[in-house]
């Protein structure tokens, strides 16, 4: 399970624009509010593109408990 928290988290941290980061991981714009708002779950393709984009570790935008 992705934790849309931690993932928007380090959006806003880094100053990320949506759009932006929907073009940089290869998913439409609404798919990336989706992911961001948690009614979504990325694929694992997709959360790794989306880790590299944000520098972090795939294991770090997952829930671990």
């Amino acid at each position: 399970m992705v934790n849309h928290k931690k993932i928007a988290s380090l959006v806003e941290e880094r100053g990320l624009v949506q759009k932006e980061l929907a073009d940089e991981v290869g998913v439409s714009e609404a798919m990336m509010s989706y992911i961001l708002r948690g009614f979504k779950e990325p694929s694992v393709a997709t959360l790794v593109r989306l880790a590299k984009a944000l520098g972090c570790s795939v294991d770090a935008l997952i829930i671990t408990e």
